[in-house]
This record gives structure tokens, C-alpha cells and sequence, in this order.
């Protein structure tokens, strides 16, 4: 009796184990590969749903511990000792519709001794007051430029996100993986059949081993939009956003990565405030191409103060940063594009009005402030790389450092 007993417990343990998996297994498929999420697996990167909120650089968090005066270091606690999080950045020029700080150039996600980080890729001071939105998903991944996925100014993507055309991919490129770093405006693209990041302009090839963050949405999330810049809503270097989640709303914060169907934008971007609408603007404030268009994700509002917002951006020559400088870690050589967004007739690289500006894509030209030739590092490397460059005719010596015995992406940009 007790054998029988115990013969039939086993059987009955057996038959919930495998009920069990039935019932499990296709929910955590499910979650794994809910399409919201944008991959095929979801990892949560930090103890925070959905974090979003504004850092602003100041004196005390430029440069500082030995840090060049490119990086601005972030303090919040969804980030801090988090090197796997994936953080995405966007410029806010006026976050709550207060101030308003321009910062021309190419920005990055940068992690070291605990920290994560902002900085200018091409080595240019960040601004005092400089503000960037930041977002940390739910979800998100790596992708890292390969000789294997790249072809000449793109990298393709591949199996890494879904191949939906109809996807908001939103990118930031980060340094911390290898090290490598690529002073580009970029965008995303879809060819078909799988997605690509490009270098807005074409004559800069990736470079191996670039490294991007990557997130991607369903058109019908809540908060995700694709804006086209309009002849009714550009004007001159500005494209105003029209949402109810963004109209009269000072403290929204936005996440944008330029997406290529037909028009070509080499400008860095940022969003601003007007007093009643969001907007999206070129931060040298060169017209905005019509038909140029955005992934837009509005997240939740930021915490911070809010005052009577401003109604304008400052002059340009007010706040701007200093002209940018030798671009760093990039491979000298221009290629000619393959496989490349179609390309349109030639057009100037900045219009020169918005009323006459082009909607064609700036043809490959020679690529101005050519990288100088350096020693590329890497995480394997150990020892100093110099990066000399010149602000307002003095040198600095920046340094790039790595040391092995600190394992994989432990580099300091000095």
C-alpha cells in the first residue's frame, strides 16, 4: 500500500510539473517577445520603471577628477553603480521652459568609476547650463558596429530588433563598450528588410566597434509619435510638435533619433519650449529640411522646479558652445556609400533660408575637420592615448585612459 501510495504521489507531482510548464512557459515567451518592448528578450537594466528625467551641467559636474572639460557627470540613483543600464540622451534647451543653453555637438553616454556620463564626442566644453533629458527603458540593448554588419556609413542591426518598418527606433550612441567613440550625427533607417544607424553624413564611415544603445516601440504605445517636419509647422530651424501630452506642458520630457525615409538632416538636434508648444530644432540653427522626420518619445514630466516659461530661444551667439574641435577615435579614410538611403539630388549642406531650404539629401562631400590619426583604445589596451586639440588657439591634451586589470570598457576620457 505505502509503494502504491508513494508511486502515485510521484505520478501526480510529475503531472503538475508538466502543467506547470505548459501554463508558464507561453507567459514568459509572451512577455519576452511583447512587442512593445522593441526586442526578443526583456532585461530590466535598472530598480526603476521607465526613469526620465532632466540633468543639467554645471560647474560641479564638468569635468572634475581629472575628466576633461567635455563630460558632465550624472548623480541620480536609477544610474548610479548601474554600468549595464542603457541610457538614452536628448538635448532640452529650455527644460520647464526655463533658461535656454545651445550645445552644438555630437553627444554620447559615457560610464566610469560608478558614474554615468554625458559628453561631447568631439571634444568640445560642454556649456554651463547645458541640459540633456535622459531615459532609461524597461528595455533596451547594445548594438555594436561589426566589419561583419558594417557597410560603409551604416551598421545593420539585424535580428536584433524586428524587422517592422513601422517601429520607432530610438538610439544613443555609448562610449563605455570599446571605447570608440564616432563625433556623427546619426539616424536610423529601414531598408527593407532589417534596420540600420547611420552617420547622417555619408563620406564618415563607421567606425568598428561604435557601440549604440537601442530601444524600439509599436507606433500605438502610449507616448511614442513620428513627427514630419511640415511647411505648416517649420519654420525656419524649428518643427513644432503638436500633442496632447506635449501642448501647454513645460515640464514633458522627449526622446528623438532622426529617422531616414527620404531626407537627409546632418544637424545636431535638441527640443525647446515656446511658451505653448514643444518644438524640435537644429542647434546651429541652419534651416530645417521639410520632410525630415523624427521618432518622438514623451515620457512622463520632470520633477523639476517649474517657472513661467520663456517664449523664445537666446540669440544664437548667446550661450553657444566653443567651436568645435578635431573629432577623435574616427577612421580618416571616406568611402563611397553602398546600400545607401536614396540618394537625391545635391543640395547645400546648410540651407540658407527656411522659406528656400532643400528636401533632398546633401550629397557625400569631403568631410571638414578630418579626424587626426591616434591610437584607437580598447578595453584589452593598457597605457595613455594623447589627443591633442585646439580651443580658441591654445592647446589641451586630453587623455584616454585604460588599464586591462579593470576589465572590459573601463577607459577615462581625460
Amino acid at each position: 500500500m505505502k509503494k502504491n501510495t508513494t508511486k502515485l504521489l510521484a505520478v501526480v507531482i510529475a503531472l503538475v510539473l508538466i502543467m506547470l510548464s505548459i501554463w508558464v512557459a507561453p507567459s514568459i515567451e509572451a512577455e519576452n517577445n511583447d512587442p512593445n518592448l522593441g526586442v526578443a528578450y526583456a532585461r530590466l537594466q535598472s530598480p526603476y520603471d521607465e526613469v526620465h528625467f532632466v540633468h543639467k551641467a554645471n560647474t560641479a559636474n564638468i569635468g572634475g577628477g581629472g575628466l576633461g572639460n567635455h563630460i558632465t557627470t550624472i548623480d541620480h540613483p536609477a544610474l548610479n553603480g548601474q554600468r549595464e543600464a542603457k541610457i538614452f540622451i536628448t538635448a532640452n534647451y529650455n527644460p520647464n521652459g526655463v533658461g535656454g543653453v545651445y550645445n552644438d555637438h555630437p553627444i554620447g553616454a559615457y560610464y566610469y568609476d560608478g558614474r554615468w556620463r554625458v559628453f561631447n564626442q568631439d571634444f568640445a566644453p560642454i556649456p554651463i547650463g547645458a541640459a540633456f533629458n535622459i531615459f532609461i527603458p524597461n528595455s533596451a540593448f547594445v548594438h555594436i558596429a561589426t566589419a561583419a554588419n558594417i557597410d560603409s556609413h551604416m551598421t545593420y542591426v539585424g535580428a536584433e530588433l524586428p524587422t517592422d518598418s513601422s517601429r520607432q527606433v530610438f538610439v544613443t550612441q555609448n562610449w563605455s563598450v570599446f571605447g570608440v567613440s564616432n563625433p556623427a550625427h546619426i539616424g536610423v533607417y529601414y531598408n527593407g528588410s532589417q534596420w540600420a544607424i547611420f552617420n547622417q553624413n555619408r563620406s564618415m564611415p563607421m567606425p568598428n566597434q561604435a557601440s549604440f544603445n537601442v530601444a524600439s516601440y509599436l507606433p500605438t504605445a502610449l507616448g511614442i509619435i513620428q513627427h514630419t517636419a511640415l511647411a505648416a509647422n517649420t519654420d525656419a530651424h524649428i518643427t513644432r510638435l503638436d500633442h496632447p501630452q506635449l501642448n501647454g506642458n513645460p515640464n514633458a520630457l522627449i526622446q528623438l533619433t532622426q529617422h531616414w525615409t527620404a531626407v537627409y538632416n546632418d544637424k545636431e538636434i535638441g527640443v525647446y519650449y515656446d511658451g505653448t508648444r514643444w518644438a524640435i530644432f537644429n542647434q546651429d540653427l541652419s534651416a530645417m529640411p521639410l520632410n525630415a522626420k523624427f521618432n518622438v518619445l514623451i515620457s512622463n514630466t520632470s520633477t523639476d522646479a517649474t517657472a513661467t516659461p520663456t517664449n523664445t530661444p537666446v540669440p544664437a551667439a548667446t550661450n553657444t558652445p566653443l567651436v568645435a574641435t578635431t573629432a577623435t577615435n574616427t577612421p580618416l579614410v571616406a568611402t563611397t556609400a553602398t546600400n545607401t538611403p536614396v540618394a537625391a539630388a545635391t543640395a547645400t549642406n546648410t540651407p540658407v533660408a527656411a522659406a528656400t531650404a532643400t528636401n533632398t539629401p546633401v550629397a557625400a562631400a569631403t568631410v571638414t575637420n578630418t579626424p587626426v590619426p591616434l591610437v584607437t583604445a580598447t578595453p584589452a589596451q593598457s597605457g595613455v592615448a594623447v589627443i591633442p586639440f585646439m580651443v580658441n588657439a591654445r592647446v589641451y591634451i586630453p587623455l584616454m585612459m585604460c588599464n586591462a586589470s579593470l576589465g572590459s570598457g573601463q577607459c577615462v576620457l581625460r
